[in-house]
């Protein structure tokens, strides 16, 4: 009976916050804001998700950006065995740390945004960024992997000038980059 009280209060409270929404002058700007925050980002991890990549990517090209952009493709492993052996919410947890070391290493700024696109399946993309720090992020990677205690394969692809390629093709290049990180991650494992 407590709990269902508990529970009927919280209820009552978000329905009061909701309907306050539209007492105020800037009340639907507030809700239509905060429904479209909730549409990009991903629950589990508080990513932006892959609509919220998606937009990011349409205005990096209609801004027709002239700068630098490297593509980082990443994919979790091992998650099948830890859902299939420990269970689903040790497979979430796995996923959360995951997030925090990709947003960690490749995230935290306009220019250097992480994204999960679903699944095992992570993109960083980097607007401005040198060569030397697309590749000194990947060596924090391998140790911030430690750190956090997961494995994550990850390729990367890169670009001069957003106007000599397209994004597809470079997470396409990315793509096959992590595939093969992905396939000498299983190779060592199997050796030892």
């Amino acid at each position: 009976d407590l709990k269902i009280g508990i529970l009927g209060a919280v209820l009552t409270l978000i329905g009061d916050l909701l309907m306050g929404f539209g007492k105020f002058p800037d009340g639907a700007n507030m809700m239509e804001g905060y429904l479209r925050k909730q549409s990009q980002t991903d629950t589990l991890t508080q990513l932006p998700n892959r609509l919220a990549f998606q937009n990011h990517v349409s205005q990096l090209i209609w801004e027709k950006t002239r700068a630098s952009v490297t593509v980082f493709s990443l994919d979790v492993n091992g998650l099948k065995e830890v859902n299939d052996t420990d269970g689903h919410i040790q497979g979430d947890e796995l996923l959360r740390r995951s997030a925090e070391c990709i947003q960690e290493v490749f995230g935290g700024s306009e220019n250097k945004r992480c994204f999960r696109f679903g699944g095992d399946e992570f993109a960083a993309f980097w607007v401005g960024a040198s060569r030397e720090e697309a590749e000194q992020a990947l060596s924090r990677f391998a140790e911030a992997q430690a750190a956090h205690g997961v494995s994550v394969s990850v390729g990367s692809a890169r670009a001069d000038d957003l106007s000599e390629t397209t994004v597809e093709a470079l997470f396409e290049e990315a793509d096959k980059s992590m595939y093969a990180d992905k396939v000498r991650h299983h190779r060592d494992r199997a050796a030892r």
